[in-house]
């Protein structure tokens, strides 16, 4: 075999194994992307606060999230900004999932809406020792929103 027939085969078999090389360390860091944004199938978050703002993570991180306000007196909780609930979940829009409000206070919970945020038909108060579900839709990275979808009695 000639020497250059013999450098044309080295040259091809160090392309190739440069390339697989590339491609190998692509996949890992768009698995890793992956596994970072991966939002878990549920969350169960507890809140002991009078009226005010909800904090991060309390309404998002999960495809279905429950929040049980277990103050006496929670008034009106306002979430935070659609772009905030973006960043706190980790998620790319177009995204949705379920949430579900439970009351265990004695007095009223009332979901009010922050920046980006818009309530759609429906009610938002959740009477005590009841829960109420809503969907919560994301249709890009600032805008989102809240829709009732049914209510029980938690007991």
């Amino acid at each position: 075999m000639a020497s250059q027939d013999l450098e044309t085969i080295q040259n091809r078999i160090a392309a190739a194994v440069a390339s697989a090389a590339a491609s190998a360390t692509a996949a890992a860091a768009s698995a890793t992307a992956a596994a970072s944004s991966a939002v878990v199938p549920a969350k169960l978050s507890s809140l002991d606060a009078t009226v005010g703002a909800l904090p991060a993570g309390a309404i998002t991180g999960s495809d279905r999230v429950t929040l049980i306000s277990v103050n006496a007196l929670p008034g009106t909780q306002t979430t935070r900004t659609a772009a905030a609930m973006v960043a706190d979940a980790t998620i790319t829009a177009p995204y949705a999932y379920n949430l579900r409000i439970v009351n265990t206070g004695a007095g009223l919970f009332t979901l009010a809406a922050g920046s980006g945020v818009t309530l759609g038909a429906g009610t938002y108060t959740v009477a005590v020792n009841t829960f109420r579900d809503f969907v919560v839709a994301f249709s890009d990275a600032t805008t989102c929103t809240i829709t009732t979808t049914g209510v029980g009695t938690y007991s």
